[in-house]
């Protein structure tokens, strides 16, 4: 997850983790 985060943008986790 951390790889993807930081390969796109916040938005990959920021919507999968927070929304």
């Amino acid at each position: 997850m951390a790889s993807g985060a930081r390969g796109r943008r916040v938005a990959c986790w920021n919507g999968a983790r927070k929304g």
